[in-house]
């Protein structure tokens, strides 16, 4: 499970440069304004969801630690 949650962080990674690259297409009208705001809003949601996994991650790490150093 932790394999394929890596993967999937990395996809989300990825998607949020596609923010930028949907902008791009929305100012050259190739993409509609609802198909921009419906992608803004996936968007948001993706990288909430990978700071909330950052997070975790981090919180992860400092327990690891604090049990290898007993703390």
């Amino acid at each position: 499970m932790e394999e394929r949650l890596k993967i999937n962080i990395a996809e989300l990674k990825e998607l949020r440069s596609m923010d930028v690259f949907c902008a791009v297409l929305a100012k050259k009208k190739l993409l509609s304004e609802e198909g921009a705001r419906i992608v803004r809003r996936i968007l948001k949601t993706l990288t909430k969801l990978l700071l909330d996994y950052m997070e975790g991650e981090e919180r992860r790490k400092r327990e690891r630690e604090k049990k290898k150093y007993g703390l």
